[in-house]
């Protein structure tokens, strides 16, 4: 093997091998967290690939207004805050090795120009991510927020703009040509001409074609990743719906599993594409099949097109 190829291995290696990671941020003295914050979190958790084991940890902290003994105890609700959103979101708890809290975050004397900022930054729970390793209680990201950070926080911070949510019509009003669209990081393609037997995770024949000339498309837009997620319909509250193939109750994440097994055979590399089930969470109302689908959410926009 040449060296070139072997430190390319090397290097894909450690990428995939690094946690990830996302912070909430909570008000002074809560532990429940905002909507907005718990939207950021919901999105998080949706790019989570399921079908590797995941090991994940919670930390919780607090600015360093109040009692340590007050402040260890918030620092431990925000923490079990957040745990309970990914179970209800569908993880349990030998997916989450570590809930607890860690307390007060105590300030720096160079933090005296930007208290209120730093506390803001420090009122937080650290969410890390690993796939197939065990966890520690000494692995989190345990830092304080100094000035130069969020100084460069700032810069890097772009504009808000409102994530848009583009629907692929079914045959014969079929707009498949708006997938060479600019798209943004959040932004969803929603498919409601690929439509799956009731029950299993297979497409029906003619929404087969269909999935062929989506898959031709995705093969050119090559600066674009994407986590594709499975819904169902017809199952009570949330839950996912059962397989009639296997038995198990999984078919959100099957359906999501057809869809990214045969995108990369048609030739889509793997690396670009994840896939997770929504179970069903998410109902659009009106007709159930428009409840059995599939969504891409963009991950990730390069360079041009090529």
């Amino acid at each position: 093997m040449k060296p070139l190829t072997i430190f390319i291995c090397l290097l894909v290696q450690i990428i995939t091998a690094q946690n990830t990671t996302h912070d909430v941020f909570f008000e002074t003295d809560k532990y429940h967290i905002s909507e907005a914050e718990k939207q950021k979190l919901i999105r998080f958790i949706s790019t989570i690939d399921t079908s590797q084991t995941t090991a994940i940890s919670i930390f919780g902290y607090c600015d360093d207004r109040g009692s340590v003994h007050y402040n260890q105890i918030l620092s431990e609700k925000r923490a079990h805050t957040i745990k309970t959103i990914f179970i209800s979101n569908g993880f349990n708890n030998h997916q989450i090795k570590i809930a607890s809290g860690k307390g007060e975050v105590a300030l720096s004397p160079l933090d005296t120009e930007k208290v209120s900022t730093v506390r803001s930054q420090n009122r937080r729970v650290n969410i890390s991510l690993a796939s197939n390793h065990d966890i520690s209680e000494n692995s989190p990201m345990e830092r304080t927020v100094t000035p130069t950070e969020i100084k460069k926080e700032t810069v890097k911070s772009e504009p808000k703009s409102e994530n848009k949510v583009v629907v692929i019509k079914g045959y014969p009003d079929n707009n498949i040509d708006v997938l060479n669209d600019d798209f943004k990081v959040g932004d969803k393609i929603r498919f409601e001409n690929l439509y799956f037997e009731v029950g299993y995770s297979f497409l029906l024949p003619e929404s087969k074609k269909e999935l062929e000339k989506i898959a031709e498309i995705l093969v050119k837009r090559n600066n674009i990743f994407f986590t594709i997620e499975g819904h169902v319909c017809c199952t009570s509250d949330t839950r996912d719906a059962v397989d009639f193939k296997t038995k198990e109750r999984n078919l959100s994440v099957a359906r999501a599993k057809y869809i990214y097994d045969f995108l990369a055979e048609k030739g889509i590399e793997k690396y670009r594409m994840k896939y997770v089930g929504m179970q069903r969470k998410f109902p659009l109302g009106g007709d159930a099949k428009y409840d059995r689908r599939v969504e891409f959410l963009i991950t990730y926009v390069g360079g041009e097109k090529q």
